[in-house]
């Protein structure tokens, strides 16, 4: 009879909640506080490295918009050169064009520039290269800002002074100077001296400036340079009502009158053009964190399986009281409900405590492969707080969702006759459902990618794949657990812990099934990517060694790779290849171009040295280098990202505008490259410094006349020019593979995450089963088993859950390696890599891990006989 003004319904669920906190959780939680407190703690990482991952996405995505709006944020249109520069005797005809126009026209010079005591700054508070941008000072006065910023005397005294630079705070800090400290450096490969004459506000209209920005007057910079050319001009349109009808009018005006020599845009284009490049490489990240949250899933049920067992008279004494399945099946659900709350706070501490690390070598990674950026500090928002909690929740009830339908659904009688070891869930004895995901996967993985904008493909049909192999791969690697229980009953005939942890299992309870799905996925894709990286490495080594022919690369102190590093100047370049020791010079100069939508880079190196001093790596050999059809103005060779990018293949032309007028290009010939994933298609290099009239250089190749001593050499160039840095084969190659393993160095961390969660796991599973089993070991004792066998036991029953997640596991990371490498790296990235198995350092987890689940679940044993008490027999 329930009280008055009170339903049957609501006092159901009022005595379910009291029975859900007194009796069925609280006092569990008190005294199993070890298990619960390293759930918590395993599945608050697998949360907490997803949203540290996200937040380190968003903070690359931020870091274009931060660079790009603290350069250009205040322009409504930017006028640029194909070329990459526009020389000053055009800027006139850019002005004319909007001629009765009240707007603003900022002509913007922007290089880099490298401080040659660089070895003494901290190179992780700022970036070795520091963004020179030289502006009109007199138009941006407000800008600069100085102890005599009210001294207009000040003012003009800084401009007329040819060495005045103003620097940015970090830069300040980093080198330890002041205003009127004096900074050498290297611009385009020539020393030079500044005079710090101010330090930048860290802001420009609520925007942080770039850490790594100084800015001088553009009038000395071009005198100090010598150029005769900006990089761009920026229109900004003065605020007033008219405002939007005059920004779109003055893009009419210039879009009319500008040709093929210019491209109109806007700093939105530009966040949008960072944002979509590296969507890829992003998307990837964030697959690979939810690795950890899977396997964190899997112990959540086996720690809620547990629950079952410890707690079956419970169950069954509620049941018969009355307590509906329903009942029961929302008290588990509730359990897990706290369990994800509780998980979802500490992922977000763990989140935000690892950001730090995921950050730096996320935006370090992209600064490699893409573009500059800005190091922007990771920040939770709101959609972070609910996404965390969302991930607990979520994963909980998943998790949930079996044990609570086993303990909703068994009969009282049934739990009572059970005794302590529960079976295993009926899902894990179907391996042919796991043979059908297998299957259906593999046909999944045939399918295209997924066209998300030009040039941008995700293969989404790839990451299904890899979903289905992982979850129908547990249902598969279950099986295995009976054959090393009868293995270790083969071996161990007259050794009674061996014959002991065999029986176990031959029959296995679902927390040995869970603990070895744990196992199993992390292994998996940990020996995966090991898989993939081995191939890549492999890869752009035998890559490097073909074009790494030279005796000498040059390139400018600071450069790393980036498209928009420091250059060298030209004439340096001259200097060096007019000496007797040099034989031939190669030089090496790209320019982004865009078809169809699609933004490549275009790039001139000398055809007349391949397969002389230097070659390509070729995948479709062109039939003549010196082939060139009447109906073009040049024969190109793409890579296979270029190819994959614009849907273009050998044989086809298209055409594409330069400051020198249109230009038709024929592919010729394809060729793996890996410096790059935006697409590159390489020309004559003097055609290509005739289209683009261009006077800098990235890199450039020396071949020395035989019988010269490099060693010598390299050092004689280095003392005649210190602004350069001049590299032997060996060194740059210990370069490159650096910056490859700074790429990788975020997906090593999450393997060894995975691989953490999967040895806690068992951790779990061992002292829950241990403490589900004191009648057994009550009899064990009996029978005279000693500690150190009892303990050998369970080290046995560990080893052989390591052992069969060890043996599917590594079997899932060979296929899964595969599919990374065939199908998703080719279709995020357009990379053909040389599948290459990592025989020693799967070896070496393979034992590594075998011997950590043997001694952490002897340690487990041991330490649980020391406080284990007897049972009744």
């Amino acid at each position: 009879m329930t009280p008055p003004g009170t339903t049957s319904t609501g006092a159901s669920h009022r005595i379910s909640i009291w029975l859900f906190w007194r009796c069925f959780t609280l006092r569990h939680l008190r005294r199993d506080w070890f298990q619960t407190v390293l759930l918590l703690v395993i599945l608050g990482l697998g949360v907490g490295t997803f949203l540290s991952i996200r937040m380190a996405n968003r903070a690359a995505v931020d870091g274009f918009r931060l660079f790009t709006d603290s350069l250009r944020g205040t322009s409504d249109w930017i006028v640029e050169s194909p070329g990459g520069s526009i020389p000053l005797a055009e800027l006139p005809a850019i002005r004319e064009a909007i001629n009765g126009l009240p707007v603003d026209l900022y002509p913007v010079l922007e290089t880099s520039m490298y401080p040659l005591q660089a070895k003494e700054m901290d190179s992780v508070s700022t970036p070795s290269a520091i963004k020179l941008l030289g502006l009109d000072l007199v138009q941006l006065r407000n800008i600069a800002t100085s102890d005599d910023e009210s001294s207009p005397e000040a003012f003009w005294e800084m401009l007329e002074n040819p060495h005045h630079l103003l620097i940015s705070p970090a830069i300040a800090e980093a080198m330890n100077i002041r205003e009127g400290s004096l900074i050498e450096v290297a611009v385009s490969g020539t020393p030079t001296t500044f005079e710090v004459t101010g330090i930048l506000p860290r802001f420009r209209d609520k925007v942080p400036l770039p850490r790594n920005l100084a800015i001088a007057d553009l009038g000395a910079i071009l005198n100090r340079t010598g150029r005769q050319s900006v990089d761009r001009v920026e229109v900004v349109v003065p605020p007033g009502a008219m405002r939007q009808d005059l920004i779109r009018l003055t893009g009419e005006r210039l879009a009319s009158v500008l040709d093929e020599r210019y491209t109109l845009n806007t700093p939105t284009d530009k966040r949008m053009d960072g944002e979509t490049m590296t969507t890829a490489f992003r998307l990837n990240l964030t697959v690979l964190s939810l690795v950890a949250l899977l396997v964190g899933i899997f112990l959540i049920a086996q720690t809620l399986d547990a629950t079952v067992s410890r707690r079956r008279r419970e169950i069954a004494t509620l049941r018969s009281l009355g307590i509906s399945p329903a009942e029961i099946y929302r008290l588990w659900l509730s359990e897990a409900i706290l369990y994800g709350i509780l998980a979802g706070l500490l992922g977000l501490i763990a989140g935000y405590a690892l950001t730090t690390y995921t950050v730096e070598a996320v935006t370090t990674t992209v600064q490699s492969l893409y573009r500059e950026t800005s190091l922007t500090a990771a920040k939770i928002l709101p959609s972070d707080v609910l996404l965390s909690f969302a991930l607990g929740i979520g994963g909980s009830l998943l998790a949930a969702w079996l044990p609570a339908k086993d303990a909703a659904s068994t009969p009282p009688a049934q739990f009572l006759r059970m005794g302590k070891r529960i079976p295993p869930f009926p899902v894990f004895e179907h391996p042919k459902i796991g043979a059908g995901m297998l299957i259906l996967g593999a046909l999944l993985a045939l399918l295209p990618p997924w066209v998300s904008s030009p040039g941008v493909t995700v293969p989404a049909a790839g990451f299904a794949t890899a979903f289905l192999w992982l979850t129908g791969g547990t249902l598969v690697a279950a099986a295995l657990l009976k054959a090393v229980g009868y293995l270790f009953h083969l071996l161990g005939k007259d050794h009674a812990p061996a014959r002991l942890a065999g029986s176990r299992l031959v029959q296995p309870t679902s927390r040995h099934q869970l603990a070895l799905a744990g196992f199993f996925v992390a292994i998996g894709m940990a020996s995966a990517m090991a898989f993939l990286i081995n191939s890549f490495e492999h890869t752009v080594t035998g890559w490097l060694q073909q074009r790494l022919r030279a005796d000498i690369f040059v390139s400018s102190t600071g450069f790393q790779g980036a498209d928009s590093g420091p250059r060298m100047d030209g004439a340096l370049l001259d200097e060096i290849e007019t000496m007797p020791e040099v034989r031939e010079l190669d030089r090496f100069r790209s320019q982004e171009a865009t078809l169809n939508g699609v933004r490549f880079s275009l790039a001139g190196s000398r055809f007349d040295l391949l397969g002389k001093g230097q070659d390509l790596l070729w995948l479709d050999k062109p039939e003549s280098i010196d082939l060139r059809p009447a109906t073009a103005d040049a024969i190109g060779f793409a890579n296979e990202n270029f190819v994959r990018r614009t849907g273009l293949s050998k044989g086809d032309s298209f055409s594409i505008p330069t400051p020198a007028g249109e230009k038709t290009i024929l592919v010729a010939g394809i060729h793996a490259d890996y410096a790059r994933d935006n697409g590159l298609l390489l020309i004559d290099l003097p055609l290509f410094e005739d289209w683009y009239r261009v006077a800098d250089y990235e890199t450039a190749a020396i071949f020395l006349n035989p019988g010269t001593e490099i060693t010598s050499f390299q050092q004689n160039l280095r003392l005649t020019h210190p602004g350069l840095s001049f590299r032997q084969n060996g060194e740059l190659m210990e370069a490159a593979l650096f910056i490859f393993h700074q790429t990788f160095a975020v997906t090593r961390a999450l393997q060894v995450i995975g691989l953490t969660v999967a040895l806690a796991g068992l951790v779990l599973s061992l002292l829950s089963l241990l403490m589900e089993s004191g009648r057994e070991l009550s009899l064990q004792r009996t029978l005279g088993m000693t500690r150190h066998e009892i303990a050998l036991t369970t080290a046995l029953e560990g080893g052989g859950i390591a052992l069969a997640g060890l043996v599917s596991g590594l079997l899932l990371s060979l296929m899964l390696g595969l599919l990374l490498i065939f199908v998703i790296n080719r279709q995020s990235f357009g990379w053909t890599l040389q599948a290459t198995w990592p025989w020693k350092d799967s070896l070496l987890l393979a034992g590594s891990v075998f011997a950590l689940g043997l001694g952490i679940a002897y340690g487990t044993g041991r330490l649980y006989m020391r406080k284990w008490k007897p049972d009744i027999l």
